[in-house]
């Protein structure tokens, strides 16, 4: 499940699609809790194929992308009220530039149990690249930025515009993350042989839509 957020009077419609009010993202944890669901983290699904280790009833995973300030803003305090892990996939060029997060809100986070993934270095298509070293340098290079500054081994990646194909996936394996996320429709159920291909959810802006999506039972 992948969040937007937050929602401004001028947004345009594309980003209104997407984006959540704290109002709203609040209500949506509380749902989550109410009826039974339990979020766990990239880590715990990896371990789960990988060493058999059990999930809980109804997990979830929630994520977030590109390391937008107000995320840390509105959505991190929210996750620590209702005590749920999420990661924070960034992309590592803007990291302390306006409207983006800072290195030290990143170690804030990390240190409340959140888990910061790799998004890339410049957020670009890429499929799109035709060179074998820049391609490298927006997958590994992101990677060695983070762990440098973070001081932790960075597993998880996800697709910019959650688009890949099997260089970009052979590339994902060999800078070792341990999984990596796209945004494709969710087809109903994570497997082994996808750990590369996660798929996400775009997390609807709205209780009701939320709950239609996610039913209580």
């Amino acid at each position: 499940m992948k969040f937007c957020m937050p929602r401004y009077p001028s947004d345009s419609k594309a980003v209104r699609a997407l984006a959540h009010t704290p109002e709203v993202f609040d209500a949506e944890m509380k749902y989550l809790d109410d009826v039974g669901y339990h979020v766990i983290s990239f880590h715990e699904l990896e371990n789960y194929f990988k060493n058999g280790t059990a999930l809980p009833a109804r997990p979830i995973i929630i994520s977030f992308d590109d390391g937008w300030g107000d995320q840390f803003m509105y959505a991190f305090p929210i996750l620590e009220k209702y005590h749920y892990p999420a990661t924070f996939f960034v992309f590592t060029n803007p990291i302390g530039t306006k409207g983006f997060m800072t290195w030290d809100q990143l170690r804030t986070m990390q240190k409340a149990g959140m888990t910061i993934g790799s998004h890339s270095r410049s957020h670009p298509y890429l499929t799109r690249i035709a060179d074998p070293k820049k391609l490298w340098n927006e997958i590994n290079g992101s990677k060695q930025a983070l762990e440098r500054q973070l001081g932790v081994t960075v597993n998880e990646f996800a697709y910019p515009f959650g688009q890949y194909n099997a260089d970009i996936v052979a590339a994902t394996v060999q800078a070792g993350y341990l999984s990596a996320r796209g945004d494709r429709y969710y087809r109903g159920e994570q497997t082994a042989d996808r750990l590369y291909e996660l798929d996400a959810l775009n997390a609807p802006t709205t209780l009701a839509l939320f709950a239609r999506m996610f039913p209580a039972r």
